[in-house]
């Protein structure tokens, strides 16, 4: 989540990035690894030997996670990380995934989609046809 935020963040460098990406995901992923702790905290007083194993993993995990993904990925990142991303289709260096730039309208998504539909529904109704006993996406 920290590096894709830091991947998505628009700063002039990797220090603003780091602190955008950090005040967009930080406390969530806190919140995540302290209610991961907080749900395991149960097993405190287990007495078998695999409950007690397992509390000891995942606070170990939890933690180092926490650390890891708090501390110890975003001083990397902005020593080392990416100054930019590229865009692979022209070359050009930009900061949004060429995936999502475009929002398209309700007509483009209607034409683009209903030859889609349109199979799948022929497929449905074949698959009726035969008894409807085999199942594929």
């Amino acid at each position: 989540h920290i590096c894709h935020a830091f991947m998505a963040a628009k700063g002039t460098n990797r220090n603003d990035r780091m602190s955008i990406a950090l005040e967009t995901v930080g406390v969530p992923v806190l919140n995540a690894g302290i209610t991961s702790i907080i749900g395991v905290m149960v097993l405190v007083n287990a007495e078998s030997y695999i409950f007690v194993s397992f509390l000891k993993m995942m606070l170990l995990v939890n933690i180092l996670g926490i650390l890891h993904s708090l501390l110890f990925l975003p001083v990397l990142l902005s020593i080392f990380g990416p100054s930019r991303s590229t865009n692979s289709r022209d070359g050009k260096m930009s900061n949004e995934n060429p995936r999502f730039s475009k929002v398209l309208s309700d007509e483009e998504f209607k034409t683009n989609n209903s030859n889609h539909v349109q199979h799948d529904l022929v497929d449905i109704v074949e698959l009726e046809k035969n008894g409807g006993t085999e199942f594929y996406l």
